[in-house]
């Protein structure tokens, strides 16, 4: 069974990968466009190559009322153009029509020659500002001291030099979005463990009279947790639950199996039936002696806590009934130990009757007697509170 919920914890994990790439992969085509116009690396874009639209600037004041622009120079005077390097970005130097001199941050990638004209057409750029150290306006100074301003500058690269290709952008956004996704998968299924483990706590007593109620059946519930993972462990010293486990869903299925099988109990009708025979009715009142007394109370109670277990009633109403049978229980018996040993007696005369061979039905009994002692021992045990408890629902 370990084995099988490695396997199917493995196969989880490579569907859900497989999924992740998949969702992945479908949406680096949106994120790319997005990508390209964040960057502004789309046609008409920056550094781009200029279109039969891009205005063409002959001045810095023309360059500064347009949003792009283009400049154009003729094949003789653009191969004059001087160049240089500031902190690692090119520049190119260029005349404009109006005399002035400026610089470019230039994409050399996107020039565009007209054999006929035999004249040069820039990227697309824009005029911008030119944030300077001091060091980096001294360099500049020593570089090219004739620019006409050193304030601005014309970038015609924009972000396509940091810019990624497309299938490198989609390669990391694939990787990206699936480890995203396996993040959040993996937050939903702590999540949702948190949630189970949550739901599964819900049929824990959260009072005084919620665990008294659960001690009229708690040698029975110890023992019915005991034949789950814990064994022995889970029965002599795991926590007290309403209906003896957690509400799971594999237990609320054992425990409807349990019903059918051991009671033959199939809805909650079947089950109140049950419960006023054995509690009122004549399974209570033929009894002779105090350990069918307590064999029939006790059970009652029993199947109270298991109804609410298997979401067959609500807990407001689980205490309710539970308390009207546990109010008979006072009236019947003195103490715990009174209960306890009746119950005790009165699963032996069960066991002794049910065909098993003596020894066998002896040792059943033991297991049950040591459940007992067991809980009588522990410091949270239902049987430290007051048998007199008022069993009054509205004062849980």
């Amino acid at each position: 069974m370990a084995f099988w919920k490695k396997q199917k914890a493995s196969v989880q994990f490579f569907i859900a990968l497989a999924l992740a790439l998949a969702l992945g992969a479908g949406l680096s085509i949106p994120a790319w466009a997005l990508y390209v116009q964040s960057r502004d690396l789309g046609s008409g874009g920056v550094g781009g190559e200029a279109q039969a639209g891009t205005p063409v600037a002959q001045s810095i004041a023309e360059m500064e009322a347009l949003d792009h622009f283009a400049v154009h120079a003729v094949q003789t005077a653009w191969d004059d153009q001087e160049s240089f390097y500031l902190l690692n970005d090119y520049y190119k130097v260029v005349t404009l029509d109006s005399g002035e001199r400026i610089a470019m941050r230039y994409n050399i990638e996107a020039d565009q020659y007209e054999p006929g004209e035999d004249s040069w057409t820039s990227p697309i750029g824009v005029w911008r500002p030119w944030e300077l150290t001091d060091r980096e306006r001294a360099i500049l100074a020593r570089e090219d001291p004739e620019l006409t301003t050193t304030d601005y500058y014309a970038d015609m690269l924009g972000n396509r030099e940091s810019a990624l290709d497309r299938s490198v952008f989609a390669i990391y956004f694939i990787v990206a979005c699936t480890s995203a996704v396996l993040v959040v998968l993996m937050v939903l299924q702590i999540l949702l463990k948190k949630w189970e483990r949550n739901k599964a706590e819900i049929t824990r007593p959260k009072s005084d009279l919620e665990l008294w109620l659960v001690g009229t059946y708690a040698i029975w519930a110890q023992f019915y947790a005991g034949l789950f993972p814990g064994g022995e462990d889970a029965a002599r010293k795991g926590p007290f639950y309403i209906g003896a486990r957690p509400r799971t869903p594999e237990i609320v299925e054992a425990m409807k199996g349990t019903l059918d099988e051991s009671w033959d109990i199939t809805s909650y009708g079947d089950l109140l039936e049950t419960v006023e025979y054995m509690s009122v009715g004549p399974g209570f009142q033929n009894c002779i002696d105090q350990a069918g007394r307590a064999w029939e109370l006790c059970r009652s109670m029993q199947l109270l806590g298991c109804a609410y277990l298997v979401e067959w009633c609500s807990r407001e109403e689980m205490v309710r009934r539970s308390c009207e049978v546990g109010r008979i229980i006072q009236n019947t018996f003195q103490s715990w130990d009174e209960l306890c040993q009746g119950f005790l007696d009165g699963f032996a005369a069960w066991r002794l009757s049910s065909g098993l061979v003596p020894e066998v039905a002896r040792e059943y009994v033991q297991q049950r007697a040591d459940i007992y002692w067991a809980i009588k021992g522990r410091k949270d045990s239902p049987y430290n509170l007051p048998w007199r408890m008022e069993l009054d629902p509205g004062k849980k």
